[in-house]
């Protein structure tokens, strides 16, 4: 009898993740369709942490999607637009100076960004921009270099 109550407890847990995570992949297409790029964003990582563990497949096709959503986001762009700034003018900047307090403090207000840098902002910028080329940490020196990227690989 245990074994019927492990694939029955199986089961709902992978409904129950199916479910929440299908309920945060509308949310955040929707946000999409209505140009809600903050909500949108969220939505997708809320999915994605869900997903990660439970359901591999889906992690990966949701993630490709993500990216992409990710690729067109102006609130990205404007992130990505701060921090590279801000890197070429502290070309000896890594990762861990720049934090809420260290030297990335007042960075949106000095490059023309619309609100105050979260941490999320910080981690946003991080997970993408090495991601689509755009920065190269140096793994001898941890030091932040810049790409660059030109519009064929964009």
């Amino acid at each position: 009898m245990g074994l019927f109550f492990k694939k029955k407890e199986a089961a709902m847990r992978e409904e129950a993740v199916k479910s929440v995570s299908n309920f945060h992949l509308d949310r955040a297409r929707k946000a999409d369709k209505e140009n809600d790029y903050t909500t949108a964003a969220r939505e997708y990582r809320k999915t994605i942490s869900i997903l990660k563990k439970d359901n591999p497949e889906e992690f990966r096709t949701v993630s490709e999607e993500f990216e992409n959503f990710v690729k067109r986001d102006p609130i990205f762009k404007e992130i990505l637009s701060v921090f590279l700034s801000g890197i070429k003018e502290h070309p000896e900047i890594k990762p861990i100076d720049i934090s809420l307090g260290g030297i990335a403090k007042n960075w949106g207000e000095i490059y023309g960004f619309k609100r105050v840098l979260e941490p999320i902002d910080i981690k946003y910028f991080f997970d993408f921009a090495e991601k689509f080329g755009y920065i190269k940490i140096d793994s001898d020196t941890g030091k932040i270099n810049i790409q660059n990227k030109t519009k064929e690989n964009e």
